[in-house]
């Protein structure tokens, strides 16, 4: 299988994040949703604008997807680029080892190869967003306490 370039944004609920959730139920669980997944279009949006054009399909298989969380998760989304594009982003290449004929273009272009230098899309559109997402959470939770007094 192709190692693929993916960031995710992975919020633990902290003790008082849990108490309030536990106060406000569903709306604090969606504000809280909410707030990770606009960091996510955020690093999305990024990410695309950093991608290297040639015909534009790594700009466009960018994407956000959002997992199922675990339970002492509150909200997990990945930014990483678009299965249903494997086929489109899967590259034939001259190995001399004869390993592998084929590369997986996204990964190729962000770590770079033995012949191809580096250039970084997913990694630099992430940087700096953590502090971002931790902002926005504590935006959102505290429009909804504050909406109950």
């Amino acid at each position: 299988m192709a190692r693929t370039s993916r960031s995710s944004i992975k919020v633990f609920g902290a003790d008082e994040v849990r108490r309030a959730m536990d106060r406000f139920g569903d709306e604090m669980k969606q504000a809280v949703d909410e707030a990770i997944k606009e960091t996510a279009e955020s690093i999305k949006d990024n990410a695309q604008s950093r991608a290297p054009v040639k015909t534009g399909a790594l700009k466009r298989g960018i994407i956000v997807q959002k997992f199922q969380a675990r339970k002492d998760t509150l909200a997990v989304y990945d930014i990483g680029m678009d299965p249903s594009m494997n086929e489109t982003f899967r590259k034939p290449i001259q190995n001399p080892s004869g390993k592998s004929k084929t590369v997986y273009y996204p990964t190729a272009v962000e770590y770079g190869t033995p012949r191809t230098p580096a250039k970084p899309f997913l990694r630099p559109a992430l940087k700096g967003h953590r502090a971002k997402a931790k902002r926005a959470v504590i935006d959102k939770v505290r429009v909804v306490i504050n909406r109950d007094y």
